[in-house]
């Protein structure tokens, strides 16, 4: 509580002062140590964070979230990626029933702009759970920053068919739109979803409004606004 109050009021000096106290009445409580770490990460002291989060590592080195609260420090430092796989690996062979460690793995390759490596992640995503649609939207954004449209869009198709939703529709339509003479298409999808029972059309509506009014079709576009 003490710690929000000295974030809220910009008091970092009184967070390093918890720390310090915290760790002299309490040097191997768990705890103790993880709001420590939160203090020291917050502060920008990342070595000293790192002292603290491989301390709670050695405590327990079996806790999914010591394993990718390191991997976060990791990254902010260079010349670690060896070790960063590593950690990422065993994070997620502790816990196979939750991607979080092979996303973070996929977002700092795609970061990095190693695409294939970013793409096979993926794929290992989709393999590992394959009754949601994660994987296929990490996949399908590979190949929209490497600009295979025509992949994208398919692969976005098929996430749509998992887990529909809104955002989806509009990504689906727009990527449509970027492909030439394809904008009735795109116009044709979003109409279909207006009445989709699975989500909130308001974001379909409001593509529809655009892509009318970019059609010069003011009337409506109007009729969609409203």
């Amino acid at each position: 509580a003490l710690v929000k109050f000295f974030d809220k009021h910009k008091m970092a000096a009184k967070k390093a002062l918890i720390a310090k106290d915290a760790l002299n009445n309490k040097p191997d409580n768990l705890l103790i140590l993880s709001v420590v770490f939160d203090i020291q990460m917050s502060l920008g002291n990342y070595q000293y964070a790192e002292k603290i989060i491989r301390k709670l590592i050695n405590k327990d080195n079996n806790n999914v979230t010591y394993q990718l609260l390191l991997a976060q420090l990791l990254m902010k430092q260079p010349d670690n990626e060896e070790e960063l796989f590593r950690i990422w690996a065993k994070a997620f062979n502790l816990d196979q029933k939750m991607p979080i460690a092979l996303i973070a793995k996929y977002d700092y390759l795609l970061q990095q702009k190693r695409y294939k490596a970013a793409l096979f992640t993926a794929k290992r995503v989709q393999g590992h759970f394959p009754l949601i649609s994660l994987g296929l939207l990490m996949e399908a954004k590979v190949y929209r920053v490497t600009g295979k449209i025509k992949l994208a869009l398919e692969t976005y198709q098929l996430a749509f068919l998992l887990q529909a939703d809104a955002g989806l529709a509009v990504k689906i339509a727009d990527l449509m739109t970027v492909q030439k003479g394809k904008v009735d298409n795109a116009l044709l999808f979003l109409q279909k979803q207006i009445n989709n029972p699975l989500f909130d059309n308001s974001p379909v509506l409001l593509r529809l409004a655009e892509l009318n009014s970019i059609k010069k079709d003011y009337q409506q576009a109007i009729k969609y606004y409203q």
